[in-house]
């Protein structure tokens, strides 16, 4: 059967995007990947005032996204080019792209999905981009609507095979700080250890001073991120991972699907996978400041191994399946918004 061709933009936090080159070419995909660095800066004063006075006067906010856009564009546009027509084109964040460029690469694609992995109501300017998509996929339950459909995030299993016991008293949390995190990782670092567990915290400071106050909390602060690989390691090495819920929105983060794949338990703030199909409470523990003092005795319980289907639903490779409608997969869903 003839290799199919896939088109990948996404953003390069934390190489999450070499990752899913990585699975999609261990699926057999041959991959163009147009991912591109989201950091930038303006180049003069002019582009500053140019992008200030669209921004005011006009409610446009796209030539920043030009701006940025055009430090890749060249190569972006050799490797697409390079290609006559391609299977599909995921783009995550399609809102990193210009318009323009979409266009230009629908024209050349069988099928085009879209997927926003932060809530609509964060970045408006994706109300913009709907239409240039075959498919768009949001993981906010409160955002799914007829022409959005219900996406969850995911774990990859490209190399499931590979991952090595972990070491059962340690407990990971990797993240910004922020103080309004702090006192609850404060107490939860107290009661992971008076369960018997190691706590491995790790918070990226950005030398504001501001953490100073929690310096001896128990965590360890960084001023450069952890690559993609030694995160993986350090979480491999865990039996439970913490999770902290974004206010902005209510989908659910890669940490509660890292756990699904790698059978770890999961300490969580974001009560909304109370109503996921693979919630069970021995495994997750929804913690807020009324009930810390359970969390020691939530770890003392047995982790439930979720049934092998339901696992396999919210890896990489049914994800991406679902998503480009390749069957089979098992369709994935969102909880109705109460």
């Amino acid at each position: 059967m003839k290799q199919k061709t896939i088109v990948l933009g996404a953003p390069k936090t934390f190489d999450l995007s070499d990752q899913i080159v990585l699975n999609l070419e261990c699926l057999g995909f041959k991959v163009i990947d147009i991912s591109f660095d989201q950091k930038f800066r303006y180049k003069n004063l002019f582009q500053r005032l140019h992008n200030l006075v669209r921004k005011l006067l006009f409610n446009d906010r796209s030539l920043k996204i030009r701006f940025r856009f055009d430090d890749y564009k060249a190569d972006i546009y050799k490797k697409v080019n390079a290609v006559e027509k391609v299977d599909y084109a995921l783009i995550i964040r399609p809102d990193n792209y210009p318009i323009y460029f979409l266009k230009d690469l629908k024209e050349r694609t069988s099928l085009m999905v879209g997927y926003q992995w932060d809530g609509l109501h964060i970045f408006p300017e994706i109300r913009k981009y709907y239409n240039l998509f075959d498919r768009f996929y949001v993981f906010d339950p409160a955002d799914v609507s007829p022409i959005h459909h219900p996406l969850t995030n995911f774990y990859f299993d490209y190399k499931s095979s590979l991952t090595p016991p972990f070491t059962k008293k340690k407990v990971y949390f990797l993240g910004t700080f922020l103080e309004s995190r702090a006192p609850f990782l404060k107490k939860i670092i107290s009661e992971i250890k008076r369960a018997g567990y190691e706590p491995q915290i790790y918070l990226l400071t950005r030398n504001s001073g501001k953490h100073l106050s929690y310096i001896d909390c128990g965590a360890t602060f960084l001023s450069t991120p952890l690559s993609f690989e030694e995160n993986l390691n350090h979480m491999q090495n865990a039996a439970v991972l913490i999770d902290f819920l974004n206010n902005k929105h209510q989908g659910l983060s890669f940490r509660i699907f890292e756990a699904i794949g790698s059978g770890k338990k999961i300490l969580t703030n974001n009560a909304s996978v109370r109503n996921y199909d693979f919630y069970n409470e021995n495994n997750i523990f929804v913690f807020n400041e009324n009930n810390m003092d359970a969390i020691a005795e939530f770890l003392q319980k047995p982790f439930i191994p979720l049934d092998a289907e339901l696992k396999k639903k919210y890896s990489f490779t049914n994800w991406i399946h679902y998503v480009l409608q390749i069957p089979p997969f098992a369709p994935i869903c969102l909880p109705d918004v109460k």
